[in-house]
């Protein structure tokens, strides 16, 4: 009997941290969106930057410059 006792603990446990990580992933998940959220609303600078350190202007009439 006392090893039985020890298994269903043992899957009660075990399924306890599986609960667990799920509600953990699941606030995770939430938190992303809501950092996405708050990025989304910041203004964009009106550039972007390439691989080879040249900004490029994404408005009509903009120059591309580079770092020298």
């Amino acid at each position: 009997m006392n090893g039985r006792f020890s298994e269903r603990s043992l899957g009660r446990a075990l399924t306890g941290i599986v609960f667990l990580y799920q509600g953990l992933a699941a606030v995770a998940l939430v938190w992303s969106f809501a950092l996405a959220l708050q990025w989304i609303r910041e203004p964009f600078l009106g550039a972007f930057y390439e691989h080879t350190l040249i900004f490029t202007d994404v408005g009509a009439g903009g120059e591309s410059w580079a770092f020298n």
